[in-house]
């Protein structure tokens, strides 16, 4: 029986203590976590279980000796220095899993430190939400015909907007978008993806917002639209526990350690409302894909999530080119990936 990947977590706030850890105890099978870092030392309890947090500058290069995944999720603004210090201690045989949104733009120049570690993918548990299986499973059907769009009432945001927009549709080639202000904080975006669109409003507001997905004769909604060829997708909850979701005939269970990461859930609750739950068990199947050799979500896709947000914000508009698309060879040469 193979011994569990020993694990290093650089990082100890609210989506370390919610998501990472949580999703890391339900496979001890896979994973074990030896070193918890932070900016210093302290002690932390997450999930049930005390960790003695180290401080980052005491890190040697003997600390990551049998370390098979560094999970890094740390501040924006900290990570060009985190990733330097890890590189320092040339990590060659240690694969990274780096939260969203990578870098930010202006830090793009630190991606170089990327290619110290064996492999690099992102914790983008968007792409791995438990309902999409039945969505995928709806449309591989032909249940509401040819995808066209997909829309986001208040249900997605900035560059997970982006990853689960193109998840959903599908394809990873964003040609175009625009965002628009329409007063206050409200806003709508628009993406042009593989052919497809994807539409947004804002703010993002799960407790409220709502899902479209868009086909040629018919509809999926997360909020019971009444339309012909509508289907709804159902959360399947009992004793108060989230077991799986539903969507026409297609139907996908949790299993107990997923389940178990999504408890506390009202009777009826959307895919929406269901989002924050959802993740951690987002993020425990992207660890046990990467466990299983496969492929996590892949950096040159976060880097272009992140591009493709920050020139809507800043800009109004994207144009796809191999300036503004991380997976063109100008760009990763220019970035030093």
């Amino acid at each position: 029986m193979n011994r569990p990947t020993e694990v290093l977590i650089v990082g100890a706030g609210k989506r370390v203590q919610n998501a990472a850890v949580p999703a890391f105890h339900r496979a001890p099978e896979l994973y074990q976590i030896r070193h918890l870092v932070g900016r210093e030392e302290r002690e932390e309890t997450f999930d049930g279980r005390a960790y003695p947090v180290r401080a980052l500058k005491s890190l040697t290069a003997s600390d990551l000796e049998g370390i098979g995944l560094v999970f890094v999720c740390v501040s924006k603004e900290s990570i060009p220095s985190v990733l330097e210090r890890l590189a320092s201690l040339a990590p060659l045989h240690t694969a990274l899993l780096i939260d969203t949104p990578v870098l930010r733009f202006k830090h793009l120049r630190h991606a170089r430190h990327l290619s110290a570690f064996q492999s690099v993918s992102v914790a983008e548990d968007c792409s791995t939400l438990p309902w999409l299986d039945v969505v995928r499973a709806a449309i591989a059907a032909g249940d509401i015909g040819e995808l066209k769009s997909v829309f986001f009432d208040q249900s997605a945001w900035a560059y997970h907007g982006v990853a689960l927009a193109k998840t959903i549709l599908g394809s990873t080639q964003v040609r175009s978008g625009r965002r628009r202000k329409h007063g206050g904080e409200f806003a709508s975006r628009r993406l042009v993806i593989g052919g497809k669109e994807a539409l947004f409003m804002e703010p993002r507001d799960y407790a409220t917002g709502r899902l479209s997905i868009v086909g040629s004769k018919g509809v999926i909604s997360d909020f019971g639209l009444q339309a012909e060829g509508a289907l709804r997708l159902e959360s399947i909850v009992e004793a108060g526990a989230c077991r799986g979701f539903r969507l026409g005939s297609h139907e996908v269970l949790l299993d107990e350690a997923e389940a178990s990461l999504m408890q506390n859930v009202p009777e009826g609750a959307s895919a929406t409302a269901l989002m924050e739950a959802a993740k951690p068990v987002g993020f425990l199947r992207l660890l046990r894909a990467l466990h299983a050799g496969e492929r996590g979500y892949p950096l040159t896709e976060g880097l272009d999530d992140m591009i493709i947000d920050y020139h809507l914000e800043k800009f109004g508009r994207y144009a796809a080119n191999p300036l503004t698309s991380s997976r063109s060879p100008l760009a990763k040469i220019l970035m030093g990936i």
